[in-house]
């Protein structure tokens, strides 16, 4: 009577019941993709890497071997992709192993990164920097010509 039931007759959470059949194969796929991600620009190259980058990796149904890269490729560079995809195929092989990748799609889904922000400079004081202060604390009015002269930006 201490038999442990193999089944419930209780609802389970999908997670329990998926979790233990894809785990295996994420942690394959979720190295190489890593590695792909991470080595690209010394992959392709740094010319094909400003121009493209792999957008997914997947395993194709029924096949244990070999997945289908998407590449997001920058408008008007697609052509030439495709006539380079033997070439980059053969690199992606080189480093991630024989069997890993063996078909590329061409996706134009390619945004380049965004320009960082121009940094804002402060507006100059117009007004002239007064040295001579009715302050009788020395300390403080040092003090207060240093603040002064940040703000008018003015060299120390």
């Amino acid at each position: 009577m201490s038999e442990t039931r193999r089944f419930s007759l209780f609802p389970k959470p999908l997670k329990g019941c998926i979790e233990p059949i894809t785990r295996p194969l994420f942690r394959e796929q979720a190295g190489a993709t890593a590695r792909l991600l991470t080595h690209w620009p010394e992959i392709v190259g740094e010319k094909l890497a400003s121009r493209c980058y792999p957008q997914q990796l997947s395993k194709r149904g029924g096949q244990k071997k070999g997945c289908t890269l998407q590449l997001a490729v920058e408008n008007g560079f697609a052509t030439e992709i495709q006539y380079m995809s033997a070439m980059i195929l053969e690199r992606i092989q080189t480093c991630l192993g024989d069997a890993s990748v063996d078909q590329i799609v061409i996706s134009h889904t390619y945004t380049r990164a965004a320009a960082a922000p121009a940094k804002k400079t402060r507006p100059k004081m117009t007004a002239p920097l007064h040295t001579d202060l009715p302050v009788e604390d020395p300390e403080l009015a040092a003090a207060l010509r240093s603040l002064a002269r940040t703000l008018s930006s003015e060299p120390a």
